[in-house]
């Protein structure tokens, strides 16, 4: 009677060990399968908007500061204009004449240089930044400019005569309706603020090159009225696109909410 309870119990022992195998391979993972790790790496990330707002009012920041310094340089250029007239008039000569701008020019012409050059890289991050989340928006297969190319076009001649703008039209158009792009319109801000960037690039390397060549009253005369005619250019180009920088990223923190919206439903 014992034999037969300790074959019974033997018989227990070995179905209990059958199971415990069988689970056991059942959550064993496959040797031979791609880890998950690797698998969940090679899944391409889901990029997700960034918070533009500090790179706005450093945008704004930069604009203001470059309109303030363009006005600056108005009021010296005119006051460079008025005794260029009187060296022309045989008042005084072109050597008393660079005598008494010289110190001016370097209290505006360095703080101005120091603001185009902040206001490049400060700008350009912004650009940058919008572009990116424009792509979030509408997809990177709506887009046809990324973000690296709406900043880099700037740089490329001929190309940036027009390509910065379409890249612009492209990240307003993906930050107000980025499911409607092609039937989305565009502010006449945008057609405006780039008129007045070429202008202004056109008239400020001609003011840039006159004066560098500049040797005689008339020359710099002509230099002076190129140099305020650039710089009246510029401040309303700073305040149209300060115009858009606000528009643009006031409509990609609605389109944040809104996509936020519709995912808490």
């Amino acid at each position: 009677m014992s034999r037969g309870i300790g074959v019974i119990g033997s018989l227990d022992a070995t179905q209990a060990n059958t199971v415990l195998l069988r689970e056991s391979y059942r959550t064993m993972e496959n040797p031979y399968q791609t880890p998950t790790a690797v698998v969940a790496s090679a899944v391409p990330a889901v990029p997700q908007f960034k918070d533009p707002t500090r790179l706005t009012w450093a945008a704004r920041a930069c604009l203001i500061a470059s309109a303030l310094m363009s006005a600056a340089t108005i009021a010296v250029a005119a006051q460079q204009y008025v005794l260029l007239k009187s060296a022309e008039a045989g008042q005084m000569t072109l050597d008393d004449f660079y005598d008494q701008t010289l110190v001016q020019l370097a209290l505006v012409g360095l703080p101005q240089l120091a603001v185009i050059v902040v206001s490049f890289v400060l700008i350009g991050m912004w650009i940058y930044r919008v572009a990116w989340n424009a792509r979030v928006f509408a997809g990177a297969r709506n887009m046809d400019f990324t973000p690296g190319w709406s900043v880099g076009w700037y740089f490329v001649p001929f190309a940036n005569l027009w390509k910065p703008y379409q890249a612009m039209k492209e990240v307003w158009r993906a930050s107000a309706n980025p499911s409607q792009m092609d039937r989305t319109s565009v502010s006449w801000w945008l057609p405006l603020w780039w008129l007045l960037w070429l202008a202004s690039n056109i008239v400020g390397n001609y003011a840039g090159r006159t004066s560098w060549r500049a040797d005689s009253v008339s020359e710099e005369i002509k230099a002076a009225l190129a140099s305020i005619t650039a710089d009246a250019i510029n401040i309303p180009l700073c305040l149209v696109f300060l115009l858009i920088v606000n528009r643009v990223s006031r409509m990609q923190w609605q389109q944040r909410l809104l996509r936020e919206e519709a995912l808490a439903r």
